[in-house]
């Protein structure tokens, strides 16, 4: 159905809401809406051998409502004629949403849980191959993954490989290899590195960030939406390390805070609301509670890792803890995360074996990693060489958002593609 179509020259967009069931496996008669947002330039005929379907990292983010120049990525695909499926996955943007109150309210925990794990990678792929279907028929598309995205390329090229052309991942290779506590061991690793070259940068930051957290251990700050700003919470401001431009925001915040501080003995309105911008978590519970589902792949249980393994960092990413459900924000989540914890039954996400079939003669996939990223380690993404054939495009230049930033990441991708190397 379509929803809203709007045009900002040269580029139009199409709103459209497809309906799917709730549950894929096992159809009944529940179904879910699920919105994407169609991409074209103004007067190129639309071509159904040109096809390219967005996934946005997350998990549980939505896709932008595009412009004639943002997201930047769109630009060259839209020059080669391509249109540009820009998926918001299940449970985000136009598609029917998923927050507290509809997740908990009238539920038991069990059947929160029921009703959360529908919404994993596996249906998020499933969700777009019904799309593709509608749109298509049986003709292939582009995959381009950003993060998240990348991990349900995967996952897609692992389930419906004859419905692909060809694969591009950017953020990173996702470690399908790898274990939760070698990618959480990573991460800290890589923390530790940008937070000495912040310091390095920003030489003064370390002592005010000193006096930040004596003042949250010695008063109770609450932000905009409730939540209190622990030092815990605070140090989660180095998500934005990620994101180009991320350590200048981080110094403004500190420099910021250290004044108001010292001035007024309190944070203002507008700082709290800007921290509280840099929490996934705070807006988007799926992000909350997926950022370590996203790996179970098959019988298992989810891992507890210690909180003392951050709290020598300065900073921290994607780091949950217990603290966390104390707040009201996240308190009528609790009873949902112990379920999550007990929880064994793990279906399979991705088929390790499907992938091993996979060569660049008949889907060819190119992958943009950062080295340094301190999302999706480098080195970890290196190991699916072993698994499956794809084409490096790699660079110490960017943030794991680089895709985002610089139209270029996409330029390189398709000349790898269309060159098979960089000559």
């Amino acid at each position: 159905m379509l929803w809203d179509t709007y045009t900002d020259c040269p580029v139009v967009v199409e709103s459209r809401l497809f309906s799917v069931p709730l549950v894929h496996d096992t159809p009944n008669d529940e179904t879910i809406t699920v919105g994407a947002k169609l991409v074209s330039r103004q007067y190129t005929p639309h071509s159904k051998d040109k096809y390219i379907l967005y996934l946005q990292g997350g998990p549980g983010y939505s896709c932008p409502f595009p412009s004639k120049t943002s997201p930047v990525f769109l630009e060259p695909m839209l020059r080669r004629g391509y249109t540009v499926v820009l998926l918001d996955q299940r449970g985000t943007g136009l598609s029917e949403p998923v927050d507290v109150g509809s997740l908990v309210d009238g539920k038991t925990p069990e059947e929160q849980l029921e009703y959360i794990l529908n919404f994993r990678a596996d249906s998020i792929v499933r969700d777009a191959e019904m799309i593709r279907k509608i749109l298509l028929g049986e003709t292939q598309w582009l995959l381009l993954g950003q993060s998240y995205g990348s991990f349900c390329s995967l996952c897609y090229l692992s389930m419906f490989p004859k419905s692909i052309k060809c694969v591009f991942l950017t953020g990173g290779v996702p470690p399908l290899l790898s274990t939760r506590a070698e990618v959480v061991n990573c991460q800290v690793e890589n923390m530790r590195k940008r937070c000495q070259a912040y310091f390095s940068k920003y030489k003064e930051d370390r002592e005010r960030l000193d006096g930040i957290h004596r003042y949250l251990d010695n008063n109770k700050v609450y932000l905009p939406n409730g939540s209190q700003l622990t030092v815990a919470r605070f140090k989660g401001v180095g998500s934005c390390f990620g994101v180009t431009g991320g350590a200048l925001y981080i110094h403004s915040l500190i420099t910021t805070m250290a004044l108001e501080i010292q001035t007024l003995n309190s944070l203002t309105y507008n700082t709290k609301n800007s921290i509280m911008q840099c929490f996934g978590s705070e807006t988007n519970i799926l992000y909350f509670l997926f950022q370590q589902v996203i790996y179970m792949n098959g019988p298992g249980h989810l891992e507890r890792f210690s909180q003392e393994m951050f709290d020598e960092l300065p900073f921290t990413i994607e780091m949950f803890h217990s603290e966390m459900l104390t707040d009201p924000v996240f308190q009528p989540l609790a009873p949902l995360v112990d379920e999550l914890y007990r929880f064994s039954n793990w279906k399979q996400i991705w088929d390790l074996e499907s992938l091993k079939s996979i060569r660049w003669d008949d889907i060819p996939v190119v992958a943009a990693s950062f080295v340094g990223d301190i999302y999706v380690d480098f080195n970890l993404g290196q190991r699916l060489h072993s698994l499956f054939e794809f084409k490096d495009l790699i660079t110490n230049i960017h943030c794991h958002d680089g895709v985002k930033a610089d139209p270029n990441i996409v330029e390189q991708l398709f000349h790898l593609l269309e060159n098979g190397n960089y000559m």
